[in-house]
């Protein structure tokens, strides 16, 4: 199920330093996209509460910007990435054998 705060999903948010919450694991996609896209978040494409958990990733070091030179620290990348995994991509990614 893609996008749904399942207990693993919140007890991986959890180990990274996140609060958990649904609204924290469906900002994270738009994040990555800005990421790849190498470009600012754009204020009209988050809402009030999404502001609020953006304020708190960079008052905890995770973010240099937010609509103005927009980037992340790389431990945020990679927390974001193995959340991201999990509450998105687990159904779509395979071990392959070696």
């Amino acid at each position: 199920m893609r996008g749904v705060l399942t207990d693993e999903v919140k007890k991986e948010m959890i180990k990274w330093g996140f609060d958990g919450t649904q609204k924290e694991l469906r900002l994270m996609p738009y994040i990555m996209c800005c990421l790849l896209d190498n470009i600012n978040i754009d204020p009209r494409h988050v809402n009030e509460d999404e502001r609020r958990i953006l304020v708190s990733w960079k008052e905890k070091g995770w973010l240099s910007g937010i609509s103005i030179d927009f980037a992340v620290s790389s431990y945020f990348e990679k927390a974001i990435h193995e959340i991201l995994k999990i509450g998105y991509m687990s159904d779509m990614i395979y071990e392959e054998n070696k």
